[in-house]
């Protein structure tokens, strides 16, 4: 019986480790050896680095990170947000800062320092902005009821409605985040949402055109810091 416990334990505990690895060890993208050494080239600083991926809505890490997903629009441009920062990450900030003054400095923070890789198609122009303009919506009613740990964060999904925060009668929290492209002349806007599928990035060609792209941020992805074919 104890050698069936011990075992029993030492599953669970690997269990534990690979889930743990997965969320730590963010997948490489998979460039090829031309499009490696034009990243490197165009952007030293970008390599070996997580990023939150956006495209159409196929697009993912792993054999997801196509070409017909991530660059859209025209011409056809690919986006990489970077130090990644993932839903759950603000959820739990949202839930654990009971100060709503210092949830929202905190946001703001953590958001102004985005950096957006813009790529042109085929990886031949790859260049970094910086320095975004970003404004906190998290509505005080949703942040107020979350303050209480005995509640569940969403929607019918208790018995006791008075103990779930449901976001369609207290609102949801949006984190706006806007970029000047002032190579390609463009606006890039990023509206984040910390629920799987929800976050956007609006490319503003023009006054009349814009393109509209997912972005992933349930789990991040690497730039490869050294060539891996």
């Amino acid at each position: 019986m104890k050698h069936l416990r011990w075992l029993c334990m030492h599953a669970l505990i690997l269990i534990l480790m690979a889930a743990s690895n997965q969320y730590i060890y963010a997948s490489e993208l998979p460039l090829t050896h031309n499009e490696f050494i034009e990243f490197q080239k165009a952007c030293p600083a970008c390599v070996g680095i997580d990023v939150m991926v956006c495209g159409n809505n196929n697009i993912g890490t792993g054999n997801k990170f196509k070409k017909n997903n991530f660059f859209l629009g025209r011409p056809l441009r690919g986006y990489l947000i970077s130090p990644a920062y993932l839903a759950t990450d603000m959820r739990k900030l949202i839930r654990t800062e009971v100060n709503f003054s210092n949830l929202i400095d905190q946001i703001s923070s953590r958001f102004a320092k985005l950096n957006l890789i813009v790529v042109s198609d085929s990886f031949k122009r790859v260049h970094l902005l910086s320095d975004p303009t970003v404004e906190v919506m998290i509505p005080e009613p949703l942040h107020r009821c979350l303050a209480n740990p005995a509640n569940k964060w969403g929607c019918g999904i208790s018995k006791d409605k008075g103990r779930e925060c449901c976001e369609k009668n207290l609102g949801s929290p949006v984190v706006k985040v806007k970029w000047i492209d002032k190579v390609s002349d463009e606006e890039i806007e990023l509206l984040y949402i910390p629920t799987k599928g929800a976050s956007k990035l609006i490319r503003y060609i023009s006054k009349k055109t814009k393109v509209t792209y997912f972005c992933q941020t349930s789990e991040s992805a690497k730039l490869p810091d050294k060539d891996l074919n």
